[in-house]
């Protein structure tokens, strides 16, 4: 028996795991150690309308095609899942989770969309306006034309809105 197999046998001995259960172990514990340090760590966000802060770094923001999107990575354990609002309490931003999925059993890796409009409506039978952020689209239809300006014809799509 080499050296190697002595080592992993001893390590499998104490740990009572195989060698990849003993390296996803160590890597959410070095991530646990770090995570918050980092500089992409933002300690203002927040799920949206509660004061529930989450932890994660976001990176990589850019603006495509008149939307603006940025990486999220947060801890494997963390309860955010896409359709989720999160809220920026620093920049009062609103974002939606657009995407989100396991990294290596470690942590949790995915997409933000930064919210555009705000869309309002009354409840249908207390009455209350209620305000829910979300992302919109606009597509010009057609055109109107007048001796003095032409005006866009414009329907508005909402592709991420959840209501709890």
């Amino acid at each position: 028996m080499s050296a190697l197999d002595t080592f992993r046998k001893r390590m499998l001995t104490t740990s009572g795991s195989s060698i990849r259960d003993e390296q996803i172990k160590n890597g959410k514990k070095i991530l646990e150690s770090t995570f918050l340090d980092d500089a992409s760590a933002n300690p203002n966000i927040v799920f949206w309308d509660t004061e529930t802060k989450i932890d994660c770094r976001i990176t990589g923001r850019k603006s495509t095609g008149g939307r603006d999107t940025a990486k999220i990575q947060t801890f494997i354990t963390n309860t955010i899942t896409v359709g989720d609002i999160i809220y920026d309490t620093v920049e009062h931003e609103y974002w939606v989770c657009t995407s989100l999925f396991k990294l290596g059993e470690i942590h949790k890796q995915g997409e933000i969309t930064l919210c555009n409009y705000t869309i309002k409506f009354q409840h249908p039978t207390t009455g209350t306006i209620l305000s829910y952020p979300c992302i919109t689209s606009s597509t010009r239809l057609g055109q109107e034309e007048n001796k003095y300006m032409t005006l866009g014809n414009n329907e508005k799509s909402i592709y991420y809105f959840i209501r709890n």
